[in-house]
């Protein structure tokens, strides 16, 4: 999903996201590169990738299957330099939610109780 999630960053400009780097515990991935954006060491060297980099705006999380200690974790870190954090689903996730409805309101029901608007509101 990390590949997937640069190119469309790379791709579509109106995400708002640059990718510049990415982590991963792969060592053997350390050094190489993911559509032109390096690897630069594993999630633990997060703290130092921030103090490196600078201004980031956000840090993506593309491995779904990060346990929630390592996932709150990465929020201290994150939180203490006020980079907001935001994780890709996995596909499991899209693909076996649950779709919860709220039930529908009668627009006659909402008429009834005063809700009326009168033209031009």
């Amino acid at each position: 999903s990390g590949h997937f999630l640069v190119r469309s960053l790379l791709a579509q400009r109106r995400l708002s996201y640059l990718p510049r780097a990415l982590l991963d515990d792969n060592e053997r991935l350390v050094g190489a590169t993911v559509h032109g954006v390096p690897v630069v060491g594993p999630l633990s060297e997060l703290e130092r990738l921030l103090e490196r980099l600078g201004e980031v705006t956000a840090v993506i999380v593309a491995i779904p299957s990060l346990p929630e200690g390592r996932l709150r974790q990465v929020r201290l870190v994150c939180e203490r330099r006020g980079v907001l954090v935001k994780r890709v689903q996995s596909f499991e996730d899209i693909a076996c939610h649950e779709i919860v409805s709220s039930p529908v309101t009668p627009i006659e029901d909402l008429l009834e109780k005063g809700n009326r608007f009168e033209q031009g509101e």
